[in-house]
C-alpha cells in the first residue's frame, strides 16, 4: 500500500476568481471581439481600396470628359468661324458701299441670337471693329485682346487663339471674309471657358472641375479643401502628364492635360479619398454597433455555456466532499473557482480513500496475523497432545520415539526425519545404529536411508549426528552444502 506521505501535491494555484464563469466569458468576449475586429479590418480595407479605385477611375473618366468637351468647343469655334465667312448675307452686307456698317450690325444682331457660339465680331477690311454680339462676359475685352488674329485674317490666314482671362480662358477663331478674290473683312468667333462653363460641366458629371495654367488657376467650380493644391498639381501641369494627386482633406485631384494651346494647361476634377470614405461609410458607428451586439451575444452564450459546464462540476465536487467527509471525517474548505474546489475536493477524497484503504489493510494484516498465530498455537497444541498421547499410550520407548518423530515431522513438514537408537559401544563402536525414519516420499529417499542405516554414528565434527553427539547439545545446519566432509553429501 502506498504511503500517503509519498503522494505528490497537485500543482494547482487557486484562481483569483470566485467562479469560472468570469474568465470563461472574458475569453469568449476577447475572442469574439478579436474576430470581429480582424473581420472588420480586412473588410474595411477591401471596401476602402475598392472605393478608392472606383473613385480614381471615375475621376479619370470625368477629367477625360471635361477635356473632350473643351476640345470639342475648340473645334466648334473653328468650324463656326469657317461657316460664318461662307454666309452670303454676311458677304453681301460687307460688300455694300453705302451703309455697310448698318447692314453688318443688323446681320450680327440677328446672327448673334441664333448662332449659340458665344461671341461674334465682324471687322471691315481695315481691321476696324464694326459689330460685336454674343455673351456679355466675353465682350469685356481690353484693347490688346480685341484685335488678336484679325491682322492675320485680313492677310488671308485663318487662325485659332487661346487667351488666358482673369477667370478662365477664351477660345478665339478668326477667319477672313472673301468676295471673289478680294478680302472684304474678318469674322471672329469666341467661346469663354469660365466658371459658369465649369459649373455647368460639374453639374452634369457630378464632380468639381478646375482649369489650370502653368502657374495659376484659370477657373474652378469649387476649390478643394487643401490650400496648397495648386502647388501640388503644378509639376504634373508642367510635364503634361495624366496624374492622380493626393491632397489633404476629403478630396484628391485627377489631372489631365488640355492640348489646345502652346502653353501647358490641364483640367482637374476632384474625387473623394480615404477621409471621404470614412465620412460617407460611417464605418466607426457601424463597427461600434456590431461590436456591442457581438459582446452582448457572447455574454449570453457564455452564461448559457457556464451554467451547463458548472452544474456537473459542482455535482462532482459535492460527491467528492461527501466521500471525504465519510472516510476522513472532515470537509474541504472552498477556495478559488469551481475547478479549484473540484481539485481540492478530489485531493481530499483521494487522501481519505487511501487512508481508509490503509486502515483496512492494517486491520486485515492484524486479523491475518492473529489467525496464523491461532493456527500455530492450535497446531502446537495438537503436537503436544500427540506427544503426550505417544508417551502415555506407547508400551515402549522405541514406540514412543517413533510416534513422537511422526508428530514432529508432520507438524514441521519435514521432508525427512530420523531418530537414531545408539547401541552400546562398549564392545564395538563400528556397529551401525538402529534408526527410525519419517519421510513423505519413501521412494525418493530410499537409497539415502539405506546408506545411512549402514553407517555407524561416532562423535565427529564432520557428521550431522556426530556433531551433536560430540558436543552434547542440539546442532542446526541451514545449508548441508557447507559440510564439505559429510560422507553422504552426494
Amino acid at each position: 500500500m502506498a504511503d500517503l506521505r509519498t503522494l505528490p501535491a497537485l500543482p494547482v494555484a487557486p484562481s483569483r476568481f470566485r467562479s469560472i464563469a468570469w474568465p470563461l466569458i472574458g475569453v469568449l468576449v476577447l475572442v469574439a471581439g478579436w474576430t470581429v475586429g480582424i473581420s472588420y479590418y480586412f473588410h474595411h480595407q477591401s471596401t476602402e481600396r475598392q472605393f478608392l479605385v472606383e473613385q480614381q477611375a471615375r475621376g479619370a473618366r470625368a477629367a477625360r470628359l471635361v477635356e473632350s468637351a473643351i476640345v470639342a468647343d475648340y473645334a466648334a469655334v473653328k468650324r463656326s468661324a469657317s461657316a460664318l465667312v461662307e454666309r452670303g448675307d454676311l458677304v453681301a452686307a460687307l460688300s455694300q458701299k453705302v451703309d455697310a456698317a448698318r447692314a453688318v450690325r443688323e446681320w450680327a444682331q440677328k446672327e448673334g441670337k441664333n448662332a449659340g457660339v458665344g461671341l461674334i465680331e465682324v471687322h471691315d477690311v481695315s481691321g476696324r471693329l464694326i459689330e460685336r454680339t454674343g455673351e456679355g462676359g466675353i465682350q469685356r475685352l481690353d484693347s490688346q485682346e480685341a484685335p488678336v488674329g484679325v491682322a492675320d485674317a485680313l492677310a488671308g490666314q485663318e487662325s485659332m487663339h487661346v487667351i488666358e482671362r482673369l477667370h478662365g480662358l477664351s477660345i478665339r477663331g478668326v477667319a477672313p471674309v472673301v468676295n471673289g478674290n478680294r478680302i472684304i473683312g474678318a469674322v471672329v468667333v469666341e467661346r469663354l471657358i469660365g466658371e459658369q462653363y465649369l459649373d455647368h460641366l460639374a453639374n452634369r458629371i457630378g464632380v468639381e472641375v478646375a482649369l489650370l495654367a502653368q502657374d495659376r488657376v484659370l477657373a474652378v467650380s469649387v476649390a478643394p479643401e487643401d490650400r496648397h493644391w495648386l502647388q501640388k498639381a503644378r509639376p504634373s501641369v508642367r510635364s503634361g502628364a495624366v496624374a492622380h494627386i493626393a491632397l489633404n482633406g476629403s478630396e484628391d485631384l485627377s489631372l489631365r492635360p488640355l492640348p489646345i494651346a502652346s502653353e501647358p494647361m490641364a483640367v482637374a476634377v476632384t474625387v473623394p479619398n480615404t477621409m471621404a470614405y470614412e465620412t460617407l461609410s460611417d464605418s466607426s458607428r457601424s463597427f461600434g454597433a456590431v461590436v456591442l451586439f457581438t459582446i452582448l451575444a457572447t455574454i449570453v452564450a457564455g452564461i448559457y455555456l457556464t451554467r451547463h459546464l458548472i452544474r456537473p462540476i459542482k455535482a462532482l465536487t459535492e460527491r467528492a466532499e461527501e466521500l471525504s467527509l465519510r472516510y476522513a471525517g472532515r470537509a474541504t474548505p472552498p477556495k478559488g473557482d469551481e475547478l479549484d474546489s473540484l481539485v481540492g475536493s478530489f485531493d481530499a477524497m483521494t487522501t481519505a480513500l487511501l487512508s481508509h484503504s490503509d486502515r483496512l489493510s492494517q486491520a486485515h494484516m492484524t486479523e491475518l496475523q492473529g489467525s496464523l498465530e491461532l493456527q500455530r498455537q492450535y497446531s502446537l497444541m495438537r503436537l503436544l497432545r500427540g506427544l503426550a498421547a505417544a508417551a502415555n499410550e506407547s508400551d515402549s520407548v522405541e514406540r514412543t520415539l517413533e510416534r513422537a518423530l511422526n508428530e514432529i515431522g508432520s507438524y514441521l513438514e519435514w521432508p525427512l526425519g530420523r531418530v537414531a537408537l545408539l547401541p552400546d559401544y562398549s564392545e564395538n563402536r563400528n556397529l551401525p545404529p538402529r534408526s527410525l525414519w519419517f519421510t513423505r516420499e519413501p521412494d525418493r529417499f530410499r537409497e539415502f536411508i539405506d546408506a545411512s542405516n549402514g553407517i555407524p554414528i561416532v562423535p565427529s565434527p564432520s557428521h550431522m549426528i556426530g556433531r551433536a553427539y560430540l558436543s552434547g547439545v542440539a546442532n542446526w545446519v541451514s545449508d548441508l552444502s557447507r559440510m564439505t566432509e559429510w560422507n553422504r553429501l552426494d
